[in-house]
């Protein structure tokens, strides 16, 4: 809740949306350097789906898409498919799965989030908050 809540909606009323998305993003990912084994993929990522959230944010005007979002995405990457974040295996998970390659396609030590196929998953996520979280008109609702 703090960096989409109260970081973001603070900053957004004092800076503006764009910057206020742009530093809380940045404090975000910074974060996650903490993690082992850490690389600019995973952090770009982490940065891409970060501006993604907070764009839900000003356009839902709510932070439940954002905070569900974001657990489901855990969740799922980690006790659902069981891959690896930051080098751990996560306890519990419902699949223990590897994914035999190079790092580039595997994301190797830090799990599917620092693979060059989660490019595509971040740009279908944004087209999704746009397209489909956008406000409807009253005409479209009803017809």
């Amino acid at each position: 809740y703090f960096f989409r809540g109260y970081a973001l909606q603070s900053l957004w009323r004092g800076a503006g949306f764009w910057p206020a998305a742009l530093i809380t993003t940045a404090l975000f990912a910074g974060l996650h350097l903490v993690k082992p084994h850490e690389n600019a993929t995973d952090i770009g990522m982490i940065f891409a789906l970060g501006l993604i959230i907070c764009i839900s944010v000003r356009i839902t005007r709510s932070l439940w898409w954002a905070v569900g979002w974001h657990a489901a995405f855990d969740f799922g990457q980690l006790f659902i498919i069981g891959t690896r974040n930051g080098g751990s295996v996560p306890q519990g998970r419902l699949f223990d799965v590897t994914f035999p390659g190079p790092a580039w396609i595997t994301g190797g030590e830090l799990g599917t989030e620092a693979s060059y196929f989660m490019i595509p998953a971040v740009l279908g996520t944004l087209i999704y908050v746009i397209w489909f979280l956008r406000p409807r008109s009253r005409a479209s609702q009803s017809a």
